[in-house]
């Protein structure tokens, strides 16, 4: 007994140490993209993998987009950072100076600390994606009583939000990547997510997973215009936000900014 409680004792602390060693790395990480904008005169855009807006390997409406502006501006690619949506929020929210996030969904809950400079286009349509043979618990909403798993720090959190203050009786998991979702849905252990098809279909493949028993549910209440913006920092220097607004909304009016929207399936509604 004395030999199993020095275990789990010995456990424990490993655990407290690990832990600590991971809040310390995830500060340094954010100390990191802070210094990356500061006093270099030029803005950090933060974003992460989110397939057809951005890619880390260079694809996506955004990123071309972005690509375009920097080129005028005499920035770099590594202006660009991919972190976790999560990550990238607390960045801004602890008030660094001069950095961005893209692709993003405008939400009340964000107002505070983004200035909404630059609307980008209208993203994909949010869908329920679930698995085949899906069974509503519920004839009045098909959700009521199931289990969402969600990517922790995206707008699909406030879409659930929005659906559970609307009525919805629903529970969540929060996890890191599309992977994960993709796995939890697989193996059953979570009923939904909020997400895109034509994403999932990209990150099976790139997974090397088999997720043709997975469909898009109907769901009547989700339905919303997508408008996506890249968001500066409201701590961002004037002069600096100026001169990006002014590169943007150049190339914006250009016939090849279209092009490049349209390439990947997007709209552009305009202002």
């Amino acid at each position: 007994m004395a030999l199993m409680q020095g275990a789990q004792q010995a456990l424990l602390i490993v655990a407290i140490i690990f832990c600590g060693y991971a809040v310390k790395a995830e500060a340094k990480e954010l100390q990191n993209i802070a210094d990356k904008g500061s006093n270099t005169g030029k803005i950090t855009f933060l974003t992460d993998n989110d397939f057809p807006y951005q890619t880390d390997d260079g694809r996506g409406a955004t990123y071309e987009i972005l690509q375009r502006i920097f080129t005028q501006l005499n920035y770099s690619d590594d202006r660009i950072v991919f972190s976790p949506w999560a990550r990238s929020f607390d960045t801004v929210k602890s008030g660094k100076n001069d950095v961005a996030i893209f692709s993003m969904t405008r939400k009340p809950a964000r107002e505070d600390y983004f200035d909404w400079c630059c609307y980008l286009y209208d993203g994909l349509s949010p869908q329920i994606i679930v698995r085949k043979g899906f069974k509503p618990s519920n004839p009045e909403d098909a959700l009521s009583g199931k289990t969402a798993v969600l990517w922790r720090g995206s707008a699909g959190i406030l879409r659930f939000n929005k659906l559970v203050k609307n009525g919805l009786k629903a529970d969540r998991y929060e996890v890191n990547n599309h992977k994960q979702i993709i796995q939890m849905l697989l193996s059953g252990r979570a009923d939904f997510t909020i997400s895109f098809f034509q994403l999932i279909e990209k990150e099976c493949k790139a997974a090397g997973l088999d997720c043709s028993s997975m469909v898009a549910l109907e769901y009547p209440r989700l339905k919303e215009r997508n408008r996506l913006y890249v968001a500066l920092s409201r701590n961002t220097d004037k002069g600096l936000r100026d001169e990006f607004v002014k590169a943007f909304l150049t190339f914006q009016g250009t016939s090849e900014y279209l092009s490049i929207v349209e390439k990947y399936g997007l709209e552009f509604s305009g202002q």
